[in-house]
């Protein structure tokens, strides 16, 4: 199992910002921080029984609201069956990328 979720690991690790972002957004401390928030969206996503990590494809989507708003959603798809196997989004959201992903963070910090 350890070479498929380091497959999962590095997907994640491709899709989340770093640490000193554009504008001076720090969405994580340094990158300790980062890392264990990897760790942590993988615990979440083996709450969800997403054992079988080999066939998962993740990627983290942001998505306007009817109030202009941004939301920051990761989706987990299963690429052999081409199917939504897990969706991670926080009721908050924000007024731009930063912000939503700040929201989506403290999501999946509480849920854990």
């Amino acid at each position: 199992m350890g070479n498929t979720t380091s497959r999962v690991q590095n997907q994640l690790s491709q899709i989340l910002p770093q640490p000193h972002g554009p504008d001076n957004a720090r969405p994580f401390s340094d990158h300790q921080d980062r890392e264990q928030f990897i760790h942590a969206l993988l615990s979440l996503l083996r709450q969800c029984n997403l054992l079988n990590f080999d066939a998962l494809d993740v990627k983290l989507l942001y998505s306007r609201k009817p109030n202009g708003r941004l939301v920051a959603t990761l989706i987990v798809v299963d690429s052999v069956q081409d199917k939504i196997r897990a969706k991670v989004e926080p009721s908050e959201d924000g007024k731009d990328q930063a912000e939503a992903f700040l929201a989506f963070k403290r999501y999946v910090e509480v849920r854990l």
